[in-house]
């Protein structure tokens, strides 16, 4: 039997690090390969004094420690550095935002040393069209080299039915103080420049004057040291300070209750390689509204309302209208979920093993 060592560098709970975890499950089902799965984050590595300390500087070092496999299966654009020693490789590509857009300009010689595999693996997978393109565009990589297998979406995403009538229900406003918000919009992600913070708190800004006690409810870390600064800053400006309540990092068990008794995600992004919320939400039966920018079209589909990036009015107009007519929001809602469907944890897995057995 033929070993698959599956690499990761990120906790089951992010978008990149979920990929690895749900497709290494289904891996170790089956009996065709010996698949294990290896966390750099987790492996002990000796604390070295500032930038040399980083998180991206210790990737590289305890990345000499991963197992000897026969097919090295790396889960996400910054451990392709990994595909010019060990082969046959596999790397999946979430994005380029490591490249074109980084969150800290600092660590862009790092980045670019982190994705400097990916001309190197014998295969090339990406999570959309969107970004297959964009590795055959930047890298010159001919498409026939790219394979895209679109993400899943977690079993922890479901509609729950009656559950305003539940205890958990009762819990879960007591907890988060929620109780008689109305509207409530949802927004999950980090407050970089690309998730268009400025778009979503301009929309609840023109949603307030009809709805004085609307509530966004923003899930997600900063990810930026200014960035939550800049947004503070922005909600002064608009005078929304009682109209967003920050969650910070939620277990999904929470996040999937919460799209159960929200009334849209709103998720204006400018970039994204994939775009798990709008599937989530879609899969737990929560209304979508997001920009139709780079791979949202093709994740979201017909299941959720979509206009350009920086139109607040248009987002606005699009909640008004799924709050007040409930026919086209039930129709949007089963239109969300069927779209959901499409996107399979079993059929990503699948598709690797397609992608092990042309590799050996």
């Amino acid at each position: 039997m033929k070993s698959v060592g599956i690499i990761t560098n990120a906790s089951i709970g992010s978008g990149v690090g979920s990929r690895a975890y749900e497709i290494a499950k289904r891996m170790q089902a089956q009996d065709e390969f010996a698949v294990s799965l290896t966390n750099l984050a987790e492996l002990p590595v000796r604390k070295l004094p500032g930038f040399l300390g980083s998180k991206s500087v210790a990737w590289i070092r305890v990345a000499r420690s991963i197992p000897k496999s026969d097919i090295y299966d790396l889960s996400n654009q910054t451990l392709s550095f990994i595909a010019k020693h060990r082969h046959p490789s596999i790397v999946t590509v979430h994005d380029l935002i490591e490249l074109t857009n980084p969150q800290d300009i600092r660590a862009s010689l790092v980045n670019r040393y982190l994705l400097s595999g990916i001309t190197h693996a014998n295969r090339i997978v990406t999570v959309s069209e969107y970004t297959k393109r964009s590795v055959s565009e930047h890298y010159g990589i001919s498409p026939s080299r790219i394979a895209v297998i679109p993400n899943g979406v977690s079993a922890s995403y479901m509609p729950i039915e009656n559950f305003t009538e539940t205890i958990a229900y009762k819990q879960l406003v007591q907890d988060y103080a929620i109780h008689s918000r109305t509207p409530l919009i949802m927004h999950v992600g980090s407050e970089h420049p690309r998730k268009n913070l400025k778009t979503v708190l301009n929309t609840i800004a023109i949603l307030k004057k009809q709805y004085p006690d609307v509530l966004l409810l923003k899930i997600g870390e900063p990810g930026l040291r200014s960035g939550r600064a800049n947004t503070l800053h922005l909600i002064d400006q608009l005078n929304l300070r009682n109209n967003v309540k920050f969650l910070g990092s939620i277990p999904l068990d929470r996040i999937n209750e919460l799209y159960t008794i929200a009334d849209a995600l709103l998720f204006p992004s400018k970039l994204e390689g994939f775009g798990l919320p709008p599937l989530e939400a879609m899969a737990a039966g929560c209304p979508v509204v997001c920009s139709n920018a780079t791979a949202l079209p093709e994740v979201v589909g017909d299941g959720g309302l979509m206009h350009d990036a920086d139109n607040a009015e248009a987002f606005a107009a699009s909640i008004r209208h799924i709050l007040t007519n409930t026919e086209f929001r039930n129709n949007l809602i089963e239109r969300g979920k069927k779209r959901s469907t499409l996107f399979s944890w079993d059929i990503a897995a699948r598709d690797m093993v397609k992608i092990y057995r042309e590799l050996l």
